[in-house]
Formats: C-alpha cells, sequence, structure tokens
C-alpha cells in the first residue's frame, strides 16, 4: 500500500511496529523514514531497472490527470495552471493537513519524463516482464 494512505489510515501500525516497512516501490525515499530502500536500489543492472519499471512506473506517477493527445494546448495549460493554483491554496493545504496526508505534486514535465521513461524499455526487457508477468 502507498506510504501516503499508509500514514494517513494507520501510521499506528509502523508507530507501534505492527509492521515494518521494507522498501518503497517508487524511486523516492519516505521523508519519515529515509532508511527504507527501493526497490529500484536493489536493481543491479539497467535492464533491471527497466524491468522493475515496466511493473512499477505507474506508482510513481500517483494520481496524474491525463488528457487525449489531440486537447487543444490552450486547454492542456488551463488544467495544469488550475492545479498549481489548487496546490498551493491554504483552504486545499490545511485540508490536506487535518487528514495527515503528504502532497507529492509532481509537474507536467516530470510526469511526461516517467512516461517516456516506461515507454524507453529494450525487447528483452519486456521478454523478461512477460516471464515475471506470467507467475
Amino acid at each position: 500500500m502507498p506510504w501516503e494512505f499508509l500514514k494517513s489510515a494507520h501510521a499506528d501500525w509502523v508507530a507501534d511496529g505492527q509492521i515494518s516497512l521494507v522498501a518503497t516501490y517508487v524511486r523516492r525515499s519516505i521523508p519519515e523514514h529515509p532508511d527504507v530502500g527501493s526497490v529500484y536500489d536493489l536493481a543491479e543492472r539497467p535492464e533491471q531497472r527497466s524491468v522493475v519499471g515496466l511493473f512499477l512506473s505507474s506508482d510513481e506517477m500517483g494520481q496524474p490527470i491525463a488528457m487525449p493527445p489531440d486537447v487543444p494546448a490552450d486547454r492542456v495549460q488551463l488544467v495544469r495552471n488550475a492545479f498549481q493554483s489548487m496546490i498551493h491554496d491554504p483552504e486545499f493545504l490545511a485540508d490536506a493537513s487535518r487528514r495527515n496526508l503528504d502532497l507529492l505534486p509532481a509537474g507536467a514535465e516530470q510526469l511526461e519524463k516517467i512516461v517516456a521513461q516506461s515507454f524507453d524499455v529494450s525487447p528483452a526487457a519486456i521478454e523478461i516482464g512477460r516471464k515475471y508477468y506470467k507467475q
């Protein structure tokens, strides 16, 4: 389960030692638990990181807002601006804080980079991914 949800809904599980955090499925560390490594760190070769990315890149994106490719650029920019306004709105931030939610908003450029990395996979890595997906 994502750390952000675990922290919000079940923070006591970690605090009481009911569960231990072993690894994250995203590249970034958990600020409260910097000692918990990422499964990406376990990959020894670029091909292994590519296979991990095949399975986990959607976790890197969280809950993105997506649009079809033919949406006019001005409308895309309007939604991006509205999102930026929302994540800086004091009422929104206060509500997130009351709910003990971590906000980790990514910009469009960062999300586009994650998507590009997800599709930049060698045929060999895809075959390895297929092997493990079938198991």
